[in-house]
């Protein structure tokens, strides 16, 4: 019983827990590829350091600029239809670095996983409001903050570890093996455990980007 009360009061349900263990283990993921990516790209010159550096630009205006646009695709796609799209972006891209290691592939593979935090938040955020009621929205947006801190955590520590394992170049690449293997990991228990969206209750609101701006207050 205690335990059920728990649950209830963290608003856990079998399709917030599949959401949850997605979020963990692909973020995981990515947080082992994406922070060691510029050390896979070093190599002894000059332009291999230009293109890691152009690599560690590229991260954080992947992130400031994709949610924009990704803010509308839920409102014309299923919220669960584009997390699995986006998952399944973010699995390509870690086969592109895997099985091509150039540089030019690993720079267009790695905009499909980098970008994986930014696009699936809109979509993560309206299943949440979907599955639970109102008064605990605040709660899962909560959990879904909490939970997302593990792999900025553990990420660093787990590609440091393989690389002190296996050295730099295998290590970096036995890290991206284990981002693909979360990431799989991940789209299965959310694929097994989140609800179809037709048969998901909550409120859906369809706003799109010009929407969301037109809900902004106004300046006082």
């Amino acid at each position: 019983m205690k335990g059920e009360r728990l649950a209830a009061f963290l608003g856990l349900t079998s399709g917030t827990v599949g959401l949850f263990a997605m979020v963990a283990l692909v973020g995981l993921g990515e947080r082992m590829a994406e922070r060691f990516l510029p050390v896979y790209l070093l190599l002894p010159s000059a332009a291999a350091r230009w293109r890691s550096g152009c690599c560690r630009r590229w991260t954080p205006c992947c992130r400031l600029f994709m949610p924009i646009p990704a803010a509308g695709w839920p409102n014309g796609w299923a919220r669960r239809r584009t997390l699995t799209l986006v998952n399944g972006l973010a699995i390509a891209g870690y086969l592109v670095v895997i099985l091509v290691p150039r540089w030019e592939a690993v720079l267009a593979g790695a905009i499909l996983f980098i970008a994986w935090s930014a696009v699936s938040l809109p979509a993560t955020m309206g299943l949440i409001a979907r599955m639970l009621p109102r008064n605990k929205h605040t709660m899962g947006v909560t959990l879904r903050a909490l939970v997302r801190r593990i792999p900025v955590a553990l990420g660093p520590l787990l590609g440091g570890a393989a690389i002190a394992i296996a050295g730099e170049e295998a290590g970096v690449r036995l890290a991206f093996v284990v981002a693909l293997v979360l990431a799989v990991l991940g789209s299965i228990l959310y694929g097994r455990l989140v609800p179809d969206d037709r048969s998901l209750g909550g409120e859906t609101l369809p706003l799109g980007v010009r929407g969301t701006f037109r809900l902004m207050p106004p300046r006082n």
